[in-house]
């Protein structure tokens, strides 16, 4: 097979997503998110292989009446659904690729948002003294663009959907958030309007035609990093689903800033961490965990990814190490809290909202009534976890709460043979 990239035009469509009014007497708005590409199926196709299709998505809204603009007694956070405002947080599925036929895909995008209107709302929002930041912010597949920054418009937005097959579609998704303040003066926004374009620039898909797993090392000095600066491109792209100093990402990117003959690379997520910079035949990694990669099990790649790989990064065998924590794991349901504890680890686990949450940290509080196992989090918040005289059972374990399982990542993290004694002992690895 020669075909191996697809590039479908300069120019693709136009999905015209966000039209906002802003009203007289009381400030009232509303925003329309409309998809109207020109065609309604982006195709790219693959000889022998798959066609992959990119189509329009949902049409979203947010009409607010002036009752709910007026002043309340405390902030109103209100989301643009498929049905209207809402108040519940949601994301929109505002494009929906998918492949009919053979094969896997990875596929980049870029849209142009460009803003106009007759009154400019975002201009307008540009010239309160009492706009904050997050008061109005559009989300893009979990990027955040906050309307309280300069020039915003026009924006550019670049993304990848990787490990695209028959059986697994992917998504672009966009959150429109407002913040009706309750102590700020928002007049300024009354008589304002704003329509916002979205353009696909470029779709570029490309088949993947080999497979990877396990981690990978990259050398000291990539070569790719030096080889972009002759390439006559700013910018490569390479799409593959990783997991680096525990944190998940989608795009490894790769990009040459000829001004100051500086190359860098990046690892894409929903936020994104520059690692490596490349000056003079010198590498300079921002955190050495870096350097490692983890794909976990056998997955897809492309051409370009099975050669950045094979070229740039040696497999790292695995060593067990000693005293060390990875996966899933599950307390039983009765544990020992006879003990003093109190260690710095990270680990995830789900709070009452039902929502993911990130900790660096579990101790023991020993009170009158029994002892209590404490989850921390980053702001060193602590969260009541286990307590027998406090929970039915003892586990904080209701209203979508589970914080009887904690899961560390894919990455070995090494503890003190105390604490990786007690916790064996105690939890069971999923």
């Amino acid at each position: 097979m020669e075909k191996k990239k697809i590039i479908i035009g300069s120019v693709i469509g136009i999905i015209t997503l966000m039209t906002l009014v802003i009203g007289a007497a009381y400030a009232y708005f509303s925003v329309t998110l409309t998809n109207n590409y020109e065609s309604k199926k982006i195709t790219a196709e693959l000889e022998e292989m798959g066609t992959v299709v990119l189509s329009a998505g949902n049409d979203i809204e947010l009409k607010l009446t002036a009752l709910q603009m007026m002043q309340q007694e405390e902030d109103v956070i209100y989301y643009a659904s498929s049905n209207g405002a809402t108040e519940e947080e949601t994301n929109e599925r505002i494009g929906t690729a998918s492949v009919v036929g053979n094969g896997t895909y990875s596929c980049n995008y870029t849209i142009t948002v460009s803003s106009s209107g007759t009154n400019d709302m975002y201009e307008a929002f540009q010239g309160m003294s009492t706009k904050s930041e997050g008061q109005m912010v559009l989300s893009v597949n979990g990027i955040d663009y906050d309307f309280n920054t300069e020039n915003l418009f026009p924006l550019e937005i670049k993304g990848t959907l990787n490990q695209l097959n028959e059986y697994n579609e992917k998504y672009i998704e966009a959150k429109l958030k407002f913040v009706n303040k309750s102590d700020v003066d928002q007049s300024a926004l009354a008589g304002t309007d704003i329509e916002l374009t979205f353009k696909i620039d470029e779709f570029k898909c490309e088949a993947a035609e080999a497979t990877a797993s396990g981690t990978w090392e990259f050398n000291e000095t990539p070569e790719v990093l030096s080889e972009i600066q002759t390439s006559g491109e700013e910018r490569i792209t390479y799409g593959v689903d990783f997991t680096s100093n525990n944190e998940e990402y989608d795009t490894i990117l790769v990009e040459y800033n000829e001004e100051e003959s500086i190359s860098t690379m990046s690892y894409v997520g929903e936020e994104s961490v520059v690692v490596a910079e490349y000056e003079s035949g010198t590498t300079i990694w921002s955190n050495a965990a870096y350097k490692k990669i983890n794909l976990g099990g056998e997955q897809a790649i492309t051409n370009n990814v099975n050669t950045l790989l094979n070229e740039n990064a040696v497999v790292t065998e695995e060593v067990e190490q000693e005293n060390s924590l990875a996966g899933t794991w599950v307390f039983n349901d009765s544990i020992d809290t006879n003990v003093s504890l109190d260690v710095s680890i990270t680990f995830t686990s789900t709070h009452d909202d039902g929502i993911t949450t990130r900790f660096i940290g579990m101790y023991i509080d020993k009170g009158f009534m029994g002892n209590s196992l404490f989850y921390r989090d980053s702001n060193q918040e602590r969260w009541l976890a286990y307590d027998i005289s406090a929970y039915d059972g003892g586990w904080r374990d209701n209203d979508g709460c589970v914080f009887k399982q904690i899961d560390f990542g894919i990455e070995n993290q090494v503890v003190s043979e105390d604490f990786f004694d007690w916790f064996t002992a105690n939890a069971t690895k999923q």
